[in-house]
């Protein structure tokens, strides 16, 4: 999609249009996220199993106020070993869907369930700006197709 295309249609009509957020059916059950195994086997299911080896990818999970899921969200898809997204976007879509807290996600192809200097860099910059919406940053997690890497469950998530 072509970003100047779709403000070109929007000036040249006086109405305003909608935006909407539209949630599709899932096979995913909503179970309680509880402990960093089940959130790794959640996210999993978001995968194509083909493609986990391929590209990184970053899943966003809104919370209610049990913990549970409310949805999930590809936030975005990136190369064979970055991915890259607006700490705003992760905000909006919690704002959005009335999230109490949030799990961000990713994958690493190389089968590596190590975070980066980036990866601990960008959690804590989100969980700062989640803190200031009233949103509970749970963790971050990198999983691979056999393994797991939760930066909570690693104390690298603080206050």
């Amino acid at each position: 999609m072509k970003i100047d295309k779709v403000f070109e249609n929007l000036e040249s009509s006086d109405k305003v249009p909608r935006l909407t957020l539209k949630f599709e059916p899932s096979t995913i059950s909503r179970v309680g996220l509880k402990d960093a195994e089940k959130i790794a086997d959640f996210v999993r299911q978001t995968f194509d199993p083909g493609e986990m080896g391929l590209k990184e990818e970053m899943i966003l999970i809104p919370l209610d106020s049990l913990m549970r899921p409310i949805c999930w969200y590809r936030l975005a898809t990136g190369g064979r070993d970055t991915v890259s997204v607006d700490a705003n976007l992760i905000l909006m879509v919690c704002i959005a869907v009335g999230a109490d807290g949030l799990i961000i996600a990713h994958n690493h192809p190389d089968d590596l369930a190590i975070p980066s200097e980036e990866d601990i860099e960008s959690a804590h910059t989100l969980r700062r700006k989640a803190h200031y919406l009233g949103l509970r940053y749970v963790d971050d997690i990198i999983i691979t197709r056999e393994d797991y890497y939760s930066l909570a469950e690693n104390d690298l998530i603080w206050e």
